[in-house]
């Protein structure tokens, strides 16, 4: 019997909170430079100190005071919830420097010297964060968790903290998870007992993942090379910043292979542990589930997607129905509520069947 589910009405206040800084940073972030662009040039040093002090303020200061007062501090009750509004300074930095007009960066220094104190700051409470965390992977490194978890468990739950971890993973898979190779296995279908065996199903081989990769990779080289080069006459700032967002993305593709490779889909004692690249990932109790579907091509309606996980870059072949909205991390390791997860294994039919036999022995154990 299927139950309705009323709105939340903290999560409307959350999103209510998030569109108003968004307003009001647009804003703030319009008016000032169209007032560097408006207001006549007045030749005088010390006034383009002023007004690039000013705006440098608004940017670094009053924007990420904004979004801790509208966002953070309605989310997030510790006492370090404020550090969550770094990013959003660092940004008013990259802006700043990207947007001023050539005639104004000169007084960018001057404006910078009066917030150094306030930067320095900022500075000392990143680094005693990282080295933190880093100490708290090493850790429990040493007690024999494996690099992953150890991040997630150091870094906790948060919207920031996934996006940290997100990017700690990007590099760990493609630079330091060439160590020491984990030993695969392949799924097994033998009559061993189903509450006593576990099973693993790779999803990287039939499923064209790396011809994929390699294909997406050689567009985006070539985007990448001509979109440089054309936004370069523009601004050079400008071009090195997407020229670095083609890399990234190009880093992320490729480690979302190798993690592909590395963890494959396993269905354990009490659910599916479901690490499905980076694109998709989160663990699934059998309680939770409802069915399990195998075909050729299974894809979601438009009316579906939206509360549905479908793995990207795949076509779909294994769709297992959830009993009620469940949590799983989507891309860059977001949170979002799913009733239908949409994945391509490499044996879809095998899958559906062993997944399909331990719902029944969880089902017969209750």
């Amino acid at each position: 019997m299927s139950t309705a589910h009323a709105s939340n009405p903290n999560s409307t206040r959350s999103h209510g909170s998030l569109l108003l800084f968004f307003v009001l940073a647009l804003c703030i972030y319009v008016v000032d430079m169209l007032l560097v662009r408006i207001v006549p040039v007045i030749p005088s040093e010390s006034s383009d100190r002023w007004l690039v002090g000013a705006i440098c303020f608004d940017f670094v200061i009053v924007v990420p005071l904004l979004y801790y007062a509208l966002v953070i501090r309605k989310r997030e009750k510790r006492s370090a919830a404020w550090m969550h509004a770094l990013p959003i300074a660092a940004l008013g930095g990259l802006l700043l420097h990207a947007t001023l007009p050539s005639h104004l960066r000169g007084a960018v220094v001057v404006a910078e010297a009066l917030l150094l104190p306030i930067e320095a700051v900022f500075l000392i409470v990143e680094l005693r964060m990282a080295l933190s965390v880093y100490r708290s992977v090493r850790r429990m490194k040493r007690e024999g968790s494996s690099f992953p978890e150890a991040v997630q468990r150091s870094l906790g739950p948060g919207k920031l903290a996934a996006f940290v971890r997100h990017d700690l993973f990007v590099v760990y898979y493609l630079f330091g998870s060439w160590r020491g190779r984990k030993e695969e296995r392949s799924f097994s279908t033998a009559s061993a007992p189903v509450h006593l065996s576990n099973e693993t199903f790779t999803y990287h081989r039939q499923t064209s993942l790396f011809l994929f990769a390699a294909m997406l990779t050689k567009v985006l080289v070539i985007e990448s090379i001509v979109v440089h080069l054309f936004v370069r006459m523009l601004s050079d700032y400008a071009a090195w910043i997407m020229t670095a967002g083609s890399l990234w993305i190009i880093a992320l593709l490729w480690a979302d292979c190798r993690r592909s490779v590395l963890e494959p889909i396993r269905l354990t004692q009490d659910g599916v542990d479901l690490k499905y690249g980076l694109r998709l990932n989160g663990p699934i109790l059998y309680s939770e589930i409802a069915n399990v579907q195998s075909g050729m091509d299974l894809q979601p309606s438009k009316e579906e997607r939206r509360r549905s996980a479908v793995a990207p870059m795949v076509t779909p072949n294994v769709r297992i129905t959830m009993r009620n909205s469940v949590t799983l991390e989507g891309m860059l390791f977001q949170p979002r509520e799913v009733r239908d997860i949409y994945i391509a294994v490499d044996d879809p039919v095998a899958f559906a069947e062993s997944l399909r036999r331990r719902l029944s022995s969880s089902i017969d154990s209750v």
